[in-house]
Protein backbone atom coordinates (compact mmCIF):
# COMPACT_ATOMS: atom_id res chain seq x y z
CA UNK A 1 0.00 0.00 0.00
CA UNK A 2 1.65 3.13 -1.07
CA UNK A 3 1.49 6.46 1.47
CA UNK A 4 1.28 10.22 1.42
CA UNK A 5 4.76 12.16 3.24
CA UNK A 6 3.91 15.88 3.57
CA UNK A 7 7.65 17.30 3.98
CA UNK A 8 8.84 21.03 5.18
CA UNK A 9 12.63 21.77 4.62
CA UNK A 10 15.28 19.48 2.60
CA UNK A 11 12.79 16.93 1.43
CA UNK A 12 10.70 19.92 -0.50
CA UNK A 13 13.48 19.75 -3.08
CA UNK A 14 12.99 16.70 -5.70
CA UNK A 15 16.66 16.69 -5.57
CA UNK A 16 16.81 15.35 -2.20
CA UNK A 17 13.92 12.98 -2.46
CA UNK A 18 15.21 11.43 -5.66
CA UNK A 19 18.30 11.07 -4.58
CA UNK A 20 17.12 9.23 -1.47
CA UNK A 21 14.08 7.77 -3.09
CA UNK A 22 14.94 7.12 -5.91
CA UNK A 23 12.72 9.17 -7.88
CA UNK A 24 10.19 12.16 -7.31
CA UNK A 25 7.07 11.17 -6.33
CA UNK A 26 4.43 13.54 -7.76
CA UNK A 27 3.78 16.19 -5.23
CA UNK A 28 1.83 19.87 -4.68
CA UNK A 29 2.26 22.38 -2.34
CA UNK A 30 0.62 21.99 0.82
CA UNK A 31 -0.27 23.59 4.63
CA UNK A 32 0.22 22.06 7.80
CA UNK A 33 -2.25 23.27 11.00
CA UNK A 34 -1.26 23.90 14.05
CA UNK A 35 2.59 23.14 13.85
CA UNK A 36 5.81 25.49 13.59
CA UNK A 37 9.16 25.05 12.18
CA UNK A 38 12.91 26.01 12.94
CA UNK A 39 16.03 25.44 12.26
CA UNK A 40 17.32 22.43 14.31
CA UNK A 41 20.44 24.15 16.28
CA UNK A 42 23.68 23.35 15.32
CA UNK A 43 22.20 21.87 11.62
CA UNK A 44 21.28 23.81 8.68
CA UNK A 45 17.85 21.78 8.15
CA UNK A 46 14.37 22.36 10.54
CA UNK A 47 12.16 20.47 12.11
CA UNK A 48 8.70 21.06 13.19
CA UNK A 49 6.84 20.32 16.25
CA UNK A 50 3.32 21.57 17.04
CA UNK A 51 1.85 24.84 17.92
CA UNK A 52 -1.93 25.57 17.54
CA UNK A 53 -0.65 29.08 16.30
CA UNK A 54 1.25 28.45 14.07
CA UNK A 55 1.05 26.74 10.48
CA UNK A 56 4.03 25.42 8.19
CA UNK A 57 4.35 25.28 4.10
CA UNK A 58 5.86 22.60 2.55
CA UNK A 59 4.57 19.64 0.09
CA UNK A 60 2.10 16.41 -0.32
CA UNK A 61 4.24 13.90 -2.24
CA UNK A 62 1.96 10.89 -3.04
CA UNK A 63 2.74 7.14 -3.97
CA UNK A 64 5.71 6.29 -2.03
CA UNK A 65 6.04 2.73 -1.27
CA UNK A 66 7.24 1.06 2.01
CA UNK A 67 10.93 0.82 0.75
CA UNK A 68 10.45 4.35 0.28
CA UNK A 69 9.31 5.41 3.90
CA UNK A 70 12.15 2.51 5.19
CA UNK A 71 14.87 5.09 4.05
CA UNK A 72 13.34 8.38 4.95
CA UNK A 73 12.73 6.56 8.35
CA UNK A 74 16.77 6.03 8.33
CA UNK A 75 17.13 9.35 7.10
CA UNK A 76 15.57 11.20 9.57
CA UNK A 77 16.56 9.68 12.43
CA UNK A 78 15.80 9.25 15.90
CA UNK A 79 15.37 13.02 16.25
CA UNK A 80 11.97 12.33 14.19
CA UNK A 81 8.98 10.23 14.81
CA UNK A 82 6.67 9.66 11.77
CA UNK A 83 3.64 10.49 12.35
CA UNK A 84 -0.10 10.02 10.76
CA UNK A 85 -1.27 14.16 9.53
CA UNK A 86 -3.83 16.12 7.83
CA UNK A 87 -2.40 18.36 4.92
CA UNK A 88 -4.17 21.00 3.34
CA UNK A 89 -3.16 20.99 -0.27
CA UNK A 90 -3.15 23.93 -2.36
CA UNK A 91 -5.53 22.52 -4.80
CA UNK A 92 -8.18 22.74 -2.26
CA UNK A 93 -8.49 19.15 -1.25
CA UNK A 94 -7.18 18.22 2.48
CA UNK A 95 -5.27 14.78 2.68
CA UNK A 96 -3.71 12.10 5.20
CA UNK A 97 -0.31 12.26 4.89
CA UNK A 98 2.99 11.05 7.40
CA UNK A 99 4.72 13.91 8.55
CA UNK A 100 8.47 13.47 10.16
CA UNK A 101 7.56 15.80 13.70
CA UNK A 102 10.64 16.69 16.32
CA UNK A 103 9.86 14.21 19.29
CA UNK A 104 9.25 15.80 22.15
CA UNK A 105 12.57 14.30 24.12
CA UNK A 106 14.24 16.78 21.15
CA UNK A 107 11.44 19.55 20.94
CA UNK A 108 14.17 22.30 22.40
CA UNK A 109 16.45 21.29 19.61
CA UNK A 110 13.88 23.45 17.55
CA UNK A 111 14.57 27.10 17.18
CA UNK A 112 13.06 30.35 16.54
CA UNK A 113 15.39 30.54 13.15
CA UNK A 114 13.10 30.56 10.18
CA UNK A 115 13.57 27.91 7.58
CA UNK A 116 14.12 29.80 4.19
CA UNK A 117 14.73 26.77 1.70
CA UNK A 118 16.22 29.72 -1.20
CA UNK A 119 18.99 29.93 1.02
CA UNK A 120 19.72 25.97 1.43
CA UNK A 121 19.41 25.54 -2.17
CA UNK A 122 21.57 28.43 -2.41
CA UNK A 123 24.00 27.49 0.22
CA UNK A 124 23.22 23.55 0.72
CA UNK A 125 21.77 22.32 -2.04
CA UNK A 126 24.46 20.09 -4.01
CA UNK A 127 26.55 19.34 -1.19
CA UNK A 128 23.14 18.07 0.57
CA UNK A 129 22.51 15.76 -2.59
CA UNK A 130 25.70 14.06 -2.59
CA UNK A 131 25.30 13.58 0.84
CA UNK A 132 22.03 11.80 0.34
CA UNK A 133 23.43 9.71 -2.62
CA UNK A 134 25.79 8.19 -0.32
CA UNK A 135 23.57 7.67 2.59
CA UNK A 136 21.20 5.77 -0.05
CA UNK A 137 23.81 3.18 -1.61
CA UNK A 138 24.90 2.95 2.26
CA UNK A 139 21.15 1.86 3.20
CA UNK A 140 20.81 -0.12 0.26
CA UNK A 141 24.37 -2.06 0.83
CA UNK A 142 23.38 -2.65 4.45
CA UNK A 143 19.80 -3.46 3.58
CA UNK A 144 19.64 -5.59 0.53
CA UNK A 145 16.47 -3.12 -0.37
CA UNK A 146 15.58 -0.89 -3.06
CA UNK A 147 13.08 1.37 -3.66
CA UNK A 148 10.44 2.09 -5.84
CA UNK A 149 11.31 -0.57 -8.56
CA UNK A 150 15.06 0.32 -8.43
CA UNK A 151 17.59 -2.04 -9.69
CA UNK A 152 20.13 -2.74 -7.30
Amino acid sequence: MNSSLFVYGSLECDEVMAALVGRTPTSVPATLAAHRRGILAGRIYPGIVPDPQSEVSGRVYFDLDEAALDILDWFEADEYERLLVAADCADGRRTNAFAYIVCAEYAELVTDVPWNLAEFRRLHLDDYVRGCKRLRDEWIASAGVVSDGDEP
